[in-house]
């Protein structure tokens, strides 16, 4: 399984787009810089994820996928590797936030957002695709 990198301070720099890991305390403030520079955000919610199932449908609605999207694997890397479907945006950042990449499903969608990242268009805006860990369990805390 892939573990994508800490992000980096300067994150929303074009040169720095990709697939990063972020702790759950900075992820509103790298929203709200993303937001002020005019980038299109998209934030998906996997806290208490039940499933795949879940997981699929969670993404499909934060990223407004298109009818056709056949809620599996395949469909979801094709919607990520091919952003058409989104309106006309100068950059894009799209959070996964609370994503247990430990255990299936977060981990093999972990994988396919690094697969993602590692194909990403040199002609297409830039990419962001930021990766928080799981809520912490308040009994063990």
């Amino acid at each position: 399984m892939t573990h994508p990198p800490r992000a980096p301070a300067a994150l929303l720099r074009e040169t720095e787009a990709g697939l990063y890991r972020v702790d759950n305390a900075r992820i509103d403030a790298l929203v709200d810089a993303a937001h002020a520079a005019g980038i299109d955000v998209r934030r998906v919610e996997l806290a208490d994820c039940r499933d795949k199932a879940d997981l699929l449908a969670r993404i499909a609605t934060a990223l407004a996928f298109p009818a056709w999207f056949g809620h599996n694997w395949d469909a979801l890397a094709d919607c990520l590797g091919d952003l058409g479907w989104l309106p006309e945006a100068p950059a894009r950042l799209f959070t996964f936030e609370h994503l247990d990449a430990e255990r299936e499903p977060g981990a093999t969608l972990l994988d396919i957002l690094a697969e993602r990242a590692g194909d990403l268009d040199a002609d297409a805006p830039p990419l962001w695709l930021l990766v928080t860990d799981p809520m912490p369990d308040p009994q063990s805390t």
